[in-house]
């Protein structure tokens, strides 16, 4: 009985330190951060070009600019930025700090937000990775 109350401390020691570690922890969402306004312009032209590319529906152009052009869910994407009319600027850009690779553009639209995700490549190029409300 006795080693039984051990464990049981024991454990309830080790809920106690996980709770309060685990509640500093910053999600993995909100380690972004606010682009630079230089950058933060690249990416939203970025977006304007394949606005641009998506109503003159040329598709090989389309499928280049994309990220993963093989998505299941990429025609709903599209379809939704097709219907969308979107500011000229965005209300915010921002970056993953974790992955510096991941961009986020809010545009400000009737009914609520649509957020565009990016990614950047290598050669310092962006690609259309997701659009959602």
């Amino acid at each position: 009985m006795k080693k039984l109350l051990i464990i049981a401390a024991v454990l309830a020691v080790c809920a106690g330190v996980w709770f309060i570690c685990s509640r500093e922890k910053v999600p993995a969402a909100a380690e972004t951060q606010a682009a630079p306004a230089a950058e933060a312009e690249r990416a939203a032209a970025f977006v304007s070009e394949f606005r641009a590319v998506l109503a003159a529906n040329d598709l090989v152009k389309l499928k280049a600019l994309c990220d993963n052009p093989k998505s299941g869910d990429l025609a709903a994407q599209l379809e939704l930025l097709r219907g969308a009319e979107l500011p000229e600027k965005p209300e915010r850009v921002e970056f993953r700090t974790a992955r510096s690779d991941s961009w986020s553009l809010c545009y400000p639209v009737d009914g609520g937000m649509i957020q565009i995700v990016l990614r950047r490549v290598d050669d310092g190029s962006f690609r259309f990775k997701s659009a959602y409300r």
